[in-house]
């Protein structure tokens, strides 16, 4: 059974104003599997989950905003 590449996603970290004020590269097997992985790169002010140019979710201390 061959198994399938990984997407390529993206991790910003926000500052207090939602800046963005770093960011890396993250390999996933899906949306799902990049979630679970950004929820851990969450500091003081969250981060943000892109895939390419579509923003998955805004990740925070104290929420998850899942996008459709």
């Amino acid at each position: 059974m061959a198994e399938s590449n990984p997407s390529i996603y993206r991790v910003f970290r926000l500052d207090i104003d939602g800046r963005i004020t770093g960011s890396e590269v993250l390999e996933a097997a899906d949306d799902l599997d990049a979630l679970t992985r950004a929820r851990s790169k969450i500091e003081a002010f969250g981060v943000e989950l892109w895939d390419r140019d579509r923003l998955i979710a805004r990740l925070g201390p104290d929420r998850l905003s899942a996008l459709g």
